[in-house]
């Protein structure tokens, strides 16, 4: 099975961002953030996500506070991935009925989110558009200002020999949903099915993690040269934003684990490898690029703080194949 019968066509998506890009400010074409220079030195950082079609199993499953820490958390990946430090932040609800969908336990969730990185809910908007949303349907959307000064706006320049690390996910986070809710429809996959001694519905729910506190310490010290944050287009569609025309990128899975979910989507839905790297994360929420120099530097900063991280390959010459693979 491929994600576009689920109703999801990457291919489209990444022709319509290409035509999209002619529209933007030049800095922020190639970035997970926008960014708008504010003076010599600083600049305003802003992004805009959604959670997408998790949404209906956690109204299905009665579980809205996740979806609040899922759109605050991947909001500040992405500013993050710009070298930017999230001041405020605003919401989007809409729905069919308000009355409907418990709004509160959404903004609960955004409320302890925001906390953890010390930001503000600034504001928001509520709508009802019952000719839009059917049934039970509902949409979050969230948008986060960042600040960053001029010397920490990554990425930075990225050489052939550069090292390629990952950090765990907590899971898919907040992508492939609408392959995966096929998959588990066409199968009568019941949520309560047990994997690795956990409930599907609550594996699926686990919220989006947030890679600030890890993070951010070392792109004030300039010790990375890129954060890509692997959402909606994989590996492939996110590394592509931070590499050059004269150079790729060589990952290697042969030495991680993957987590059991994905194996679980992967054989009940008979979707390729090629296509689950092209759709979730599969285990690896946030890759970084460093300097070879800098490598006992970052593995010594990860071990402090016992988290675990994983070599997982290198930048090289461009020959054709922007981002490879091997498993």
């Amino acid at each position: 099975m491929r994600y576009k019968e689920a109703g999801v066509d990457i291919d489209y998506s990444d022709f319509i961002k290409k035509k999209i890009k002619k529209f933007l400010n030049p800095i922020s074409r190639e970035r997970f953030a926008g960014l708008y220079k504010i003076n010599e030195n600083n600049y305003v950082a802003a992004t805009i996500d959604g959670v997408g079609t998790k949404l209906i199993i956690a109204k299905e499953v009665g579980y809205l506070e996740g979806v609040g820490i899922d759109i605050v958390n991947h909001c500040v990946n992405d500013l993050l991935c710009s070298g930017a430090k999230p001041i405020f932040f605003l919401d989007y609800i809409a729905s069919s009925n308000l009355r409907n969908l418990d709004i509160l336990k959404i903004l609960k969730g955004i409320k302890r989110a925001l906390k953890e990185h010390n930001v503000s809910l600034i504001g928001g908007e509520i709508a009802e558009m019952p000719d839009i949303y059917k049934g039970e349907n509902f949409d979050l959307v969230g948008c986060m200002i960042g600040i960053i000064n001029k010397k920490n706006i990554l990425p930075k320049k990225i050489k052939i020999g550069d090292l390629i690390f990952g950090i765990s996910s907590s899971g898919l986070h907040t992508n492939g949903f609408s392959l995966v809710r096929k998959i588990i429809r066409e199968n009568n996959i019941d949520l309560d099915t047990k994997i690795s001694g956990r409930k599907l519905k609550n594996i699926l729910l686990t919220p989006h993690r947030s890679y600030f506190k890890i993070l951010y310490p070392l792109i004030l010290e300039n010790k990375i040269k890129a954060c890509v944050h692997i959402t909606g287009g994989g590996f492939e569609g996110n590394l592509k934003r931070v590499l050059k025309d004269k150079i790729s990128a060589e990952l290697n899975f042969q030495n991680f684990k993957i987590p059991e979910i994905f194996i679980f989507i992967k054989e009940k839905g008979n979707v390729k490898w090629e296509e689950m790297f092209r759709v979730f994360n599969m285990g690896i929420g946030m890759l970084i690029i460093i300097s070879k120099k800098e490598e006992d530097y970052i593995k010594n900063y990860f071990k402090r703080l016992k988290e675990p991280i994983y070599f997982l390959g290198k930048i090289n010459k461009y020959f054709g194949e922007k981002v490879k693979i091997r498993l």
